[in-house]
């Protein structure tokens, strides 16, 4: 909860005001042909096509599968009927980062309905009540969270990338087991283990746990390339007698062999202590003097072993069975080879739980920084220092939609060659300002575009234009012989005294986008609106050549 000695001017509202959720699509099988444009499902991108749905960038979060997940998207994607994307509805909220950090915060995953089909409930991530600072406020949370998400994102990359060593070094040293290009010795994995077999649960399952003993390891336990024991069940003393069988020593490599985690794969070191193993954890264990234990492991790990392990027949249904394990195809370099491959990923393993120790920390920090900026703490001491220019700020917020279709139309006006070209029509300005939106470097969004008889439209656009007629900038004329409607500027003074204000950044983007369209005869520029964006030329009355023009 703030603290109210926060002078903020935050509004605590529900999510479902300032936002809705809209149902992904499900994407056409026969149009799955590869293209420039992001498929995204609810784990975020799955692939490139050549269709989108989408004009504009949005967030993705996932209402099935990696249910509460939260992606951004790019402009021109596909989210799937797996996910949900982000609409803001409100024009109290400007910047779409903002509204990703805010999710973010909120984590969605909280939501998630645990019925015979578990997805994210909407219904009550609308019903959240969420904080809604003032728009330099805003702007403050999302400088200070992009500069810490950068790190974090490089971090991961890196991660990635020492993820992605080991295939090379695998590779490199020994080429693709089918092919064995350096003619290594090839067998089956039965001829080189002295025991391949998997464990069981006890009767009577959780009831026999007790807080302390023995561990029963479980596929959760077996992760890849690393045994994680911190929530391991314990068995008593008896049934871990019970269980010398399935009974695991050091240097055994542990490989999962049935449900979601199957195929990862780790082994037991020296200090593993007194442990057994359920029927999910095949136990293999080498003969040592011909095939170091994790030598096999790192093999088992790289893509050639995972292909085979996940897509043998009836695997998804009964596992990866004993016969099969046994059956595996190993390259058996000599001991000299396997160490110095090992001793090279153990290297790069090194790296890697650095990377990680080290992501862990900028995690916990970002979690610390999202939390500070959502209870006003972020922020605070800066708003405190700079309160006149945030309440003036404010005000300026509330004027800004219509002193950027002042400049517009003021520039527009500038560049018209006689008197009479000075007017511009209503549908011009409304393709401006869409413009605007999809092409502007400051991602503002001032108003909600939707299609419509003539491309994009946005009533409240309307609004702002009675606005500044009714403060004197603007003539609005409608001609009902042509019924077509012309703004004109009301006076010129007046009006270079109220742009004094506007922003540089949006005096820049609206010249810009004049730069590039603003010669363009009225036709022509909805016909290259309806060109570039198509989806929103879905009810237009002049997309076809022939139909009445405007």
């Amino acid at each position: 909860m703030r603290k109210a000695t926060y002078k903020s001017n935050w509004v605590d509202t529900p999510l479902g005001k300032i936002l809705s959720l809209e149902y992904g699509k499900s994407f056409p099988e026969k149009n799955r042909r590869p293209g420039p444009y992001a498929v995204y499902g609810s784990n975020g991108e799955i692939g490139r096509a050549h269709q989108y749905l989408l004009e504009e960038p949005t967030i993705i979060v996932g209402r099935k599968g990696s249910a509460g997940e939260i992606n951004l998207a790019e402009a021109k994607s596909w989210p799937i009927d797996t996910t949900y994307f982000v609409k803001v509805t409100d024009e109290r909220v400007h910047f779409l980062d903002f509204i990703y950090y805010l999710l973010n915060w909120l984590d969605p995953r909280r939501f998630i309905d645990t019925t015979t089909k578990p997805g994210l409930n909407r219904d009550r991530v609308y019903e959240q009540i969420v904080p809604i600072p003032p728009i330099p406020v805003q702007e403050r949370i999302v400088q200070i969270l992009q500069k810490a998400d950068e790190v974090r994102r490089k971090r991961k990359e890196a991660l990635e990338l020492a993820e992605a060593i080991l295939p090379s070094i695998f590779n490199d040293m020994f080429g693709t087991p089918g092919l064995n290009p350096q003619g290594y010795v090839k067998t089956t994995l039965g001829k080189v283990t002295d025991l391949v077999t998997s464990g069981y649960t006890p009767r009577g399952g959780a009831r026999n746990y007790v807080d302390d003993g023995p561990l029963l390891i479980r596929s959760q336990n077996v992760r890849m390339l690393y045994l994680d024991l911190s929530d391991c069940a314990h068995l008593p003393e008896t049934i871990h007698q019970e269980m010398a069988r399935v009974r695991v020593i050091p240097g055994d490599v542990l490989l999962n062999i049935t449900g979601a985690s199957i195929g990862r794969v780790a082994w037991a070191g020296e200090d593993i202590p007194p442990a057994n193993v359920n029927q999910h954890v095949c136990i293999i264990r080498t003969q040592k003097e011909v095939l170091v234990p994790e030598y096999l492991a790192y093999s088992l790990a790289t893509p050639w072993y995972q292909h085979i392990i996940l897509n043998a027949p009836g695997s998804a249904q009964t596992g990866f069975n004993h016969a099969r394990v046994r059956a595996l195809e190993i390259l058996v370099p000599p001991m000299p080879v396997q160490k110095s491959f090992v001793a090279q990923v153990e290297a790069l393993r090194q790296a890697t739980d650095k990377c990680i120790a080290g992501m862990n920390d900028i995690e916990a920090t970002f979690q610390t920084l999202l939390s500070r900026a959502f209870n006003g703490e972020l922020t605070a001491e800066w708003e405190a220092a700079n309160i006149d220019w945030i309440n003036a700020q404010v005000e300026l917020q509330e004027r800004l939609p219509r002193l950027f279709l002042l400049a517009l139309i003021r520039e527009r006006a500038a560049r018209a060659e006689k008197a009479v070209q000075a007017a511009i029509l209503i549908t011009a300005l409304m393709k401006y300002a869409f413009l605007f939106q999809m092409e502007g470097s400051g991602r503002r969004r001032f108003y909600q575009f939707i299609p419509y008889h003539y491309g994009p439209f946005a009533k409240e656009l309307y609004t702002d234009l009675e606005r500044l007629q009714a403060d004197g900038l603007v003539t609005v004329s409608n001609d009902a012989d042509e019924d077509k409607t012309r703004i004109t500027l009301a006076d010129l003074d007046r009006t270079d005294a109220a742009l004094a204000e506007l922003p540089d950044d949006l005096k820049e983007d609206v010249a810009a986008i004049l730069d590039a369209y603003g010669d363009l005869d009225h036709n022509a520029l909805l016909k290259i609106v309806y060109e570039k964006y198509p989806v929103y030329a879905k009810k237009s009355r002049v997309r076809r050549k022939g139909e009445k023009r405007v």
